[in-house]
């Protein structure tokens, strides 16, 4: 009976590697290739911190698989996935222990996995990390505003991703992985973003690092994998904690340990002339390649850690905040325009059918380019799709807003209407 139960709970705080797995980031994650014991300034013990962890094992699998990454802070909002996942590692070490009559002191890896509770749309300078120290403590610590603790590697797995599709949040994570990343330290960023879009992501006013990239293969596993391995782990806690097993975790032993000590640093980004991952939109509509999926790109921005340098530790949130907007602006306008040459054509189509349909009413309408009303002018310039996103009452506060900021006196005559060209120019502000 007792059996079954374990079996229950474990089921029930299954992790997911939603991206891709640790055995398609292990060999870039190697700390001899990262941070080269050549250099006797990184020939010791490394802290690591994971942002928006959710349900990965990342930060387990880096503190097992590699005995430098010895201290390891998983972060996340979700307080509720964090207890599940601080909850399921203490059973595994507790059983472990049970099992082979050893202390905590006599595991067979050395270090601490640690869960803190962080939400990045709230901090704006760079938030900090609180330590959860106390394993027996089942509660999730917050945030202490004072702490400086700084981290040599920080690990984001598409959690900049996630975050560009919150207000502020995309900023307020780059304002804290900043503030917290040693110099000479390592944000290694994971995304399914194209590469153009992450590089100038990344081009933080004030950052002072240097970004390279190249290119994983993702490898996913199936749900059903996932609860298998998850439940074989709890039945044998032996695979989980000892290091001649690393290849059943699915981890490339042989390639990970492949490393000269006299290498160049650069090393790591040779694979940077690799295809990039491509964007699957193209003149607004989806149209993946056979390869769209395949891989994902990897970044590796590292903090400058010269003498010589004076640059600031914690960044400018208003103004880190209006780069990550610009630029994804610029990005989007360049690559997925709303306003295409087919959508232009189109939509003069549409308004020349309706304006045949109406009546003269005066001068107005006997112009070159005359007025349609706002509600017809919304069915006109937007598919089903697009008016889920933006309701007739969000559209009317844009379009209040834009004649505000962009039209002349002898434009007025269109706040309650629009010509085809001003619908095109609103289009093309605010896409």
């Amino acid at each position: 009976m007792a059996q079954e139960t374990s079996t229950e709970e474990s089921e029930s705080q299954v992790p997911f590697e939603w991206l891709t797995n640790f055995s398609s980031l292990a060999q870039y994650l190697n700390p001899d290739t990262l941070f080269p014991t050549a250099k006797n300034k990184y020939n010791r013990q490394l802290q690591v911190l994971h942002v928006g962890c959710g349900s990965s094992t990342l930060g387990e699998a880096l503190l097992q698989t590699f005995p430098r990454y010895n201290h390891v802070v998983n972060v996340d909002s979700d307080i509720e996935t964090l207890a599940g996942m601080k909850h399921r590692w203490l059973r595994l070490v507790e059983k472990y222990m049970e099992v082979h009559g050893v202390t905590a002191n006599e595991l067979p890896f050395s270090g601490t996995l640690c869960y803190s509770f962080m939400n990045f749309q709230q901090n704006t300078n760079g938030s900090s990390i609180s330590n959860d120290n106390d394993n027996e403590n089942e509660n999730i610590s917050g945030l202490d505003p004072l702490s400086s603790q700084k981290f040599d590697l920080i690990l984001d797995k598409s959690t900049l991703d996630c975050l560009l599709c919150s207000d502020d949040g995309a900023a307020g994570l780059l304002c804290t992985v900043y503030k917290h990343l040693k110099r000479g330290g390592v944000y290694f960023l994971i995304s399914f973003h194209h590469v153009d879009m992450v590089m100038q992501l990344l081009q933080c006013p004030g950052a002072d690092w240097n970004i390279q990239k190249f290119v994983a293969e993702r490898s996913v596993d199936s749900p059903k994998t996932v609860k298998k391995n998850e439940a074989m782990l709890y039945e044998d806690v032996n695979r989980m904690f000892q290091a001649e097993n690393v290849a059943e975790l699915g981890i490339d032993k042989e390639h990970i340990n492949n490393h000269d000590d006299n290498h160049d640093d650069d090393e790591i980004c040779r694979k940077d002339d690799m295809k990039c991952v491509s964007s699957a939109w193209q003149s607004g509509s989806f149209a993946p390649d056979q390869d769209y999926g395949k891989t994902i790109n990897v970044f590796i921005c590292r903090r400058n850690d010269s003498q010589e340098t004076n640059s600031q530790d914690v960044l400018d949130f208003e103004a880190v905040r209006m780069h990550v907007h610009a630029a994804n602006d610029d990005y989007y306008k360049k690559n997925n325009p709303m306003v295409t040459h087919v959508r232009v054509q189109e939509l003069r189509t549409r308004f020349h059918k309706e304006i045949q349909k109406r009546p003269s009413r005066g001068d107005e309408d006997d112009s070159d380019d005359p007025i349609l009303p706002l509600e017809l002018c919304y069915e006109l310039l937007f598919t089903e799709a697009e008016k889920e996103h933006l309701p007739y009452d969000f559209f009317l506060e844009d379009y209040e807003a834009y004649v505000q900021d962009h039209q002349n006196d002898d434009e007025k005559r269109t706040k309650k209407g629009m010509t085809f060209e001003g619908a095109v120019k609103f289009l093309e502000v605010m896409q």
